[in-house]
């Protein structure tokens, strides 16, 4: 009950705080206008992070960071690099005069940098070329392989430019030849705390804070089945035909939403959800040639770790790979079954077991479906055998067993008011060891000699010495 209170608390409050229209960006100078701070937020900036101390204080977490970088207080959570980029005159004097992708490219930041400076000073996105239509015939240029094969791999800008031509002429070329454009974009690194954080706020506030698209902590919530902050719903799948979900990965996103009138979208987030990977688009014959030793390295290396090493696309590197019917590299390894794992489905997220067993999400959904198994849904049961299990090994491994997270187990541990495992490691003392004891603190020469300080502690009481920092005679 006090569950359901809290979260109509914190809905009640965000659906107060924010403009009527969320999914628009709020320009942070106007927004932190008239803001004043008390003293007892002030006093907790850097002291837990930003998304406690904008619950405790009814605030959003952006303010919570832009006061704390102000006053330059470094975040708990300091392990999360963020990039920073100090914007200059000449720097600004670039914003529209190219697309934010193509800036983002040119100084080394993300896209979503160039977007948000753009917006704070009022500059208007540069106007996109057009696409050359069916038909469209440009001066005709010489192409050879040389030149084929830098299709592809930057923009058609950067490519004209390179080779003394109209931009235009190589959209043509590359298009004609169906290489897919040149993408640039920063893959984002989950961390532990953002995912702790992910449904804890609205994913607009989530995507505000850590610079990223709120399509993309959307989809994220999809894969790992997290509930909306907003409705406190589990995130649906988008619904997609049988025949349609054949074909992930066999036809490339575009063309199955076009064939079966649906998003890019959707067919992106089922096949992500599935462990799909995308297909690429069938390329020119002509693109890449290969040679003997280039095509043994093929299947026996990541498709993307050959390319950067040949220095092509990876989806040359795919498109050749699948024409000679070369397996592609495993990062994850087949999974084993057994009773223990078959009975783990249905009951745990599939993203979760596959985290336990380090194997592709992708074959443990096929699995469950083949068995005609109902998907996660609710709060784990556990079986009376799994229940013994607590206590008798480490939450880790006990976790790894049943095919969920160690606080999971820890919390149901907890619940039950069952005590962890100690393993009981009987420890050798050399004389050397013995002789170093109280002449540093316990702790210290536990890390020596790789034990619990609790060994070291309860030794140093047997032989009647006294504590190196107290001073006391712990063992009267």
């Amino acid at each position: 009950m006090s569950l359901v209170i809290n979260f109509q608390l914190r809905l009640g409050f965000f659906r107060l705080f924010y403009y009527q229209d969320t999914s628009s960006w709020i320009d942070m100078k106007s927004f932190m206008e008239g803001f004043k701070p008390s003293k007892a937020l002030l006093d907790d900036l850097g002291s837990m992070s930003d998304f406690k101390v904008a619950a405790k204080h009814q605030v959003r977490p952006v303010q919570v960071k832009e006061l704390r970088e102000e006053r330059k207080i470094p975040t708990v959570n300091q392990h999360i690099v963020r990039k920073q980029f100090e914007w200059r005159d000449k720097s600004n004097k670039l914003l529209g005069t190219m697309t934010d992708k193509a800036l983002a490219a040119k100084l080394r930041i993300t896209k979503s940098m160039v977007w948000e400076q753009r917006k704070r000073l009022g500059i208007a996105p540069v106007e996109p070329l057009p696409m050359p239509e069916a038909g469209y015939h440009p001066i005709k240029h010489e192409w050879n392989d040389r030149k084929d094969a830098l299709l592809g791999t930057d923009y058609d800008t950067v490519i004209g430019k390179r080779l003394g031509i109209n931009p235009l002429r190589v959209t043509y070329r590359r298009n004609q030849m169906g290489i897919e454009p040149y993408i640039r974009c920063d893959r984002i690194e989950w961390t532990d705390d953002m995912l702790e954080f992910l449904g804890e706020v609205p994913d607009v506030d989530f995507a505000d804070y850590y610079e990223i698209s709120p399509r993309t902590a959307y989809l994220k919530r999809v894969i790992l089945r997290i509930r909306s902050f907003e409705t406190g719903h589990m995130p649906k799948l988008p619904d997609l035909s049988p025949k349609a979900l054949v074909q992930l990965g066999i036809m490339n996103d575009v063309a199955i939403a076009a064939k079966f009138d649906t998003t890019r979208f959707a067919v992106r987030i089922n096949r992500e959800y599935r462990g799909i990977p995308i297909a690429p688009r069938e390329l020119g014959p002509n693109q890449f040639k290969w040679n003997k030793r280039d095509l043994a390295r093929i299947g026996k290396i990541p498709d993307k770790e050959l390319a950067l090493k040949l220095g092509v696309t990876r989806q040359q590197v795919t498109y050749k790979r699948r024409q000679l019917n070369i397996p592609v590299k495993q990062l994850s390894q087949p999974i084993e079954w057994d009773d223990l794992k078959l009975g783990q489905l249905g009951r745990t997220q599939d993203a979760m077991l596959a985290q336990m067993w380090k194997g592709a999400i992708g074959e443990i959904i096929a699995k469950r479906e083949s068995l005609g198994i109902k998907e996660y849904r609710g709060p784990r049961k556990w079986f009376k055998k799994e229940l013994k299990l607590l206590g008798t090994a480490s939450d880790e491994e006990v976790g790894i067993k049943v095919g969920i997270s160690a606080t999971a187990v820890r919390n149901k541990r907890n619940s039950l008011n069952i005590a962890p495992f100690k393993p009981v490691k009987k420890v050798k003392w050399s004389k050397k060891h013995l002789a170093m004891i109280g002449t540093m603190p316990d702790a210290e020469l536990a890390y020596i000699m790789k034990v619990h300080p609790s060994s070291v502690a309860k030794k140093r009481v047997e032989l009647k010495i006294k504590n190196v920092i107290s001073g006391m005679d712990s063992y009267r």
